[in-house]
């Protein structure tokens, strides 16, 4: 019977053990009126149809919200037919009653709560993934957004030095977050869509107000860890970041979904690799834009992250509408000279010292990928390091002996690195900010100075390099040793 809507066993498979849900798969497909027949007869010329399993039945409609967590899967219909290009078949999920915002409310809400920073009480969520309506009622502390970090907050690691130690999720690197049919329009760079979307319902509230705390009730908006105008600067879109714009989505907008990792459009355009200073110079030249705008928790700046890029002319360029003192300091204390010397990834630290592994818990990176051990995520120049620092002694007034709330110099970062900067940790100890003296003199809060965790690292890389070479060489005996018993056995 299937046949005479053109549609395949394949086609009809619920998707067990892993694989897509048939609404999921039909919604890329190229001929709407598949689509429009699995939205239609689907389940019922299904081989596991039963009127009473309403689970299975969700995998054949048009708000077939994929949410399996541990697999880092985030998708339905309408997610799956923007990415695609597929725009019949947009239209056919609307008609068939696919909520505009293409995204389960609990399953972001789920999703955010770990990087939320938020006590919920008497959370109450309906969601009922056969009707577009979603409601959630909360009753919270606002308060938990905006006041210090706890002492737990400032320890822990390893963690970016922009965000918690929870965010990004482990998984990141091989998931997609559950984002709205908005972002992933956006993401796409499909204007026209973006339209459809918009006309059809789709919630963008916070994006256009962006409260300093989210909203009492919850709305997708509210609970994303992104937005439109973040994924259209991250995608390089110039169009659609003005035509997002131009809607009044507020250049200033922090995704609270993700209060312990959230960064401005500013922040975002400057984080991009390569910064994209397009997005930029449009977002500076908007009268309502807030350029010393901070980040709720971690109160990073804009210059924070220009710092990161370790790029003198990216803070060259951004020094000409922001001058470098305005950045001050971030709740864990980190000033620009910090942030210039902390190191890049994990891979970068000398782990064979646990002096080191004990101080050093922040790292430079803008990614969001995981924080990574291999020598493959990326290394510091070592040169573009040393002018970056340089520029900021010669502009701010950054010194040398400022300790951050772990108790850590700009030094005591130098000092842990695997391959050391020896010219820069030389500059700094001879610079005029007292670095000389901080070296041997100013201690960390577990009692070490930058000099001690100095010595320490070499000394322990030395041992740990004596050891797998006396490794290397008892191995190397061992398969000469086999090979020549080998061929003794042979010419017996």
């Amino acid at each position: 019977m299937a046949d005479q809507y053109g549609l395949t066993e394949a086609d009809l498979e619920p998707g067990l053990d892993g694989h897509d849900f048939p609404a999921v798969r039909m919604a890329g497909n190229a001929n709407p009126r598949l689509l429009e027949a699995l939205l239609s007869h689907g389940w019922q010329l299904s081989p596991f149809y039963r009127p009473d399993n309403l689970g299975l039945a969700m995998r054949y409609g048009p708000n077939a919200y994929m949410k399996g967590t541990s697999d880092g899967i985030y998708d339905s219909p309408l997610l799956r037919a923007i990415e695609s290009g597929q725009s019949a078949n947009i239209s056919v999920l609307l008609r068939a009653g696919a909520d505009p915002n293409g995204q389960s409310l609990r399953l972001m809400y789920d999703y955010s709560k770990p990087f939320a920073r938020s006590s919920y009480q008497n959370v109450r969520i309906q969601d009922r993934e056969f009707n577009v309506q979603t409601n959630v009622q909360l009753d919270r502390n606002a308060a938990v957004y905006t006041e210090n970090m706890t002492r737990a907050e400032i320890e822990e690691g390893p963690a970016r030095f922009w965000a918690g130690k929870a965010f990004p999720p482990p998984l990141f690197g091989a998931m997609n977050e559950p984002m709205t049919a908005m972002e992933m329009a956006a993401r796409k760079g499909s204007i026209e869509v973006l339209r459809t979307i918009l006309t059809a319902g789709a919630d963008c509230s916070f994006w256009l107000s962006s409260p300093p705390s989210p909203p009492l009730t919850l709305s997708h908006s509210a609970l994303s860890v992104s937005s439109p105008l973040h994924a259209a600067i991250e995608e390089r879109n110039t169009e659609m970041l003005k035509e997002l714009l131009s809607y009044g989505f507020n250049p200033n907008l922090l995704p609270l979904g993700a209060t312990i990792g959230c960064l401005s459009p500013l922040m975002t355009a400057l984080a991009c690799e390569p910064p994209n200073i397009e997005a930029c110079e449009i977002l500076s030249s908007l009268g309502d834009i807030n350029m010393d705008l901070r980040s709720p928790i971690y109160r990073i700046h804009a210059l924070h992250i220009a710092t990161a890029q370790l790029s003198v002319s990216l803070l060259r360029y951004l020094s000409e509408k922001l001058p470098l003192g305005r950045a001050g300091k971030t709740a864990l204390g980190h000033t620009l000279l910090h942030i210039a010397c902390l190191p890049l990834e994990l891979s970068e630290i000398n782990l064979s010292s646990s002096l080191i592994t004990t101080s050093i818990t922040r790292v430079r990176t803008l990614s969001r990928r995981p924080i990574s051990r291999s020598p493959d995520s990326g290394r510091t120049s070592l040169s573009s390091q040393i002018d970056t620092v340089n520029y900021i002694l010669s502009n701010s007034h950054c010194s040398v002996s400022e300790q951050d709330e772990l108790g850590n110099t700009a030094l005591h970062y130098l000092a842990s690195y695997a391959d050391l900067n020896e010219p820069l940790i030389t500059l700094l100890r001879s610079s005029e900010n007292d670095g000389s003296n901080s070296w041997n003199t100013s201690r960390n809060q577990w009692g070490q100075t930058a000099e001690e965790i100095y010595f320490d690292g070499k000394n322990n890389a030395n041992v740990e390099m004596d050891r797998r070479f006396t490794e290397s060489e008892r191995r190397s005996r061992n398969r000469r040793g086999g090979l020549w018993r080998g061929r003794g056995r042979g010419r017996a």
